[in-house]
């Protein structure tokens, strides 16, 4: 889930995606779906665990948008003054 936030992060700098977000995002769901058997799937602790490892992969990218908006104010605020 880490290297899949990772991936998320890339996109924020290019919103079509760069080459390494791309892989980056890729390669952490393979590895997740690697990582499962069969019998974790089919109960309710992976199902959980499954959506908190989501959840905070999106928190992630949601916390790293509002600080590339905070840098971008911050930018132009410089700019201005200028």
């Amino acid at each position: 889930m880490i290297l899949y936030a990772i991936g998320l992060f890339q996109v924020i700098g290019n919103p079509t995606g760069t080459r390494e977000g791309w892989i980056l995002e890729v390669l952490g769901m393979t590895l997740l779906s690697i990582g499962i058997s069969h019998s974790t799937t089919t109960t309710k602790s992976w199902q959980v665990m499954s959506g908190y490892g989501t959840g905070a992969a999106w928190l992630c990218f949601g916390i790293a948008v509002g600080l590339v908006i905070l840098l971008k104010r911050s930018i132009e605020a410089e700019s201005a003054k200028s």
